[in-house]
């Protein structure tokens, strides 16, 4: 469980990262139709500038994700960290190469997170 948990925080640390990358970068057509207006390229005050159904409509999306992949579409339970069902695609776990790009993976995710918290 606690393997799962740290690749699905580590996946999202990475997403979080991307996001505040091209919200400093300057690029956010989203941002800018939801809320009728140039906003900030600072994320911190983006953030600020959004309204309030524009929250509403982030925290429902992740409660949504969170549902589906907890009640409806299950993970495995000896891979609950294979949320795509990407395992039944390889023929051998026990690869070498396969075994690196998942490590690669994990680590990825942990810098992630620790990049996401530094920049916040």
């Amino acid at each position: 469980y606690y393997r799962a948990a740290e690749l699905k925080h580590g996946r999202v640390a990475m997403l979080a990262c991307l996001g505040w990358f091209h919200q400093a970068a300057g690029w956010h057509p989203i941002g800018d139709a939801a809320v009728r207006s140039t906003i900030s390229d600072d994320p911190l005050i983006a953030a600020q500038q959004l309204p309030f159904a524009g929250w509403l409509q982030i925290v429902f999306t992740i409660m949504s994700l969170e549902w589906l992949t907890t009640f409806v579409c299950k993970p495995p339970e000896d891979q609950p960290w294979d949320v795509l069902g990407v395992s039944d695609l390889i023929a051998d776990e026990e690869y070498p190469e396969w075994k690196d790009n998942k490590l690669r993976e994990l680590n990825n995710g942990r810098l992630a997170m620790m990049g996401i918290i530094g920049l916040i």
